[in-house]
C-alpha cells in the first residue's frame, strides 16, 4: 500500500511539473532556442511527467547557460 502511495505522489507532482514546462519551459530548454507547436507540448507531458527529475535538472542547465 506504502509503494502505491509513493507512485501516486511522484506521478502528482510529475503531472504538475509535466505541465508547467510544457506550458512555460519547453522552449527555454530547448538547445536551438526553436519555437514549440501545441502539439509537441502535449506530446512532452507523458515523457515529462514520468521524467520530471531529469527534466528539471536539463531545465535548470538550459536556464544557467
Amino acid at each position: 500500500m506504502f509503494f502505491f502511495q509513493v507512485i501516486a505522489i511522484y506521478l502528482g507532482v510529475g503531472f504538475v511539473f509535466a505541465l508547467f514546462f510544457a506550458l512555460r519551459g519547453a522552449e527555454r530548454a530547448n538547445a536551438e532556442r526553436a519555437p514549440v507547436s501545441w502539439g509537441a507540448r502535449i506530446l512532452l507531458i507523458p515523457g515529462a511527467m514520468i521524467l520530471w527529475p531529469l527534466v528539471f535538472a536539463q531545465w535548470r542547465r538550459a536556464e544557467r547557460s
